[in-house]
């Protein structure tokens, strides 16, 4: 499946000096989109917090446990993909720049297998994302429906209410009595 007999060779080197930076800024960018959307749940979270709280209304349910670790666990995972990124990309230009250029076979292998944990990461982390965005625009939805049955309830066990239409003027645009 994965040759293990690689080797750090110019042709190896030059295409991980260009895949991995591509990695990189496509995780990058992947994280801080993961990042800017919790940090927005937790916000609407407060908004909606603080709106409960001032109209007497029962508190909305936080993010759960599970998903607090899980998206701490997730943070810590890609800050060391980014850091194994930053580091091989970082050898591989000092092997280009330098005389010597051993094979280094152990070298090279690390450097295969940051490249496929982070083009893993992205491809998993992307659906993982998009599945935890499906998952709470679910819940936001559901809970939406029930404040609509909740108010269509409250309004249909009031009284109806006549509406009177304003009198209407007469040909000289006075009221009629």
């Amino acid at each position: 499946m994965f040759d293990t007999d690689v080797k750090m060779t110019e042709e190896f080197v030059s295409a991980m000096v260009t895949v991995i930076p591509v990695i990189l800024l496509v995780a990058s960018v992947e994280y801080m989109t993961v990042v800017r959307d919790q940090r927005q749940r937790w916000m609407d979270y407060q908004e909606q917090l603080l709106e409960a709280i001032v109209n007497g209304a029962p508190e909305p349910r936080g993010p759960g446990k599970v998903a607090r670790r899980a998206y701490a666990i997730a943070v810590r995972f890609w800050n060391m993909v980014l850091a194994a990124h930053i580091a091989v990309e970082a050898n591989l230009v000092v092997w280009l720049a330098g005389t010597k250029r051993p094979t280094a076979p152990s070298i090279a292998l690390i450097v295969e297998w940051v490249a496929i944990i982070g083009f893993v990461s992205i491809v998993v982390g992307g659906g993982l994302h998009a599945y935890m965005g499906l998952e709470e625009r679910r819940r936001q939805e559901a809970a939406l429906r029930e404040k609509i049955r909740a108010a269509r309830q409250a309004r249909a066990e009031q009284p109806p209410t006549v509406r009177v239409p304003p009198p209407s003027p007469d040909l000289d645009g006075q009221p009629q009595p």
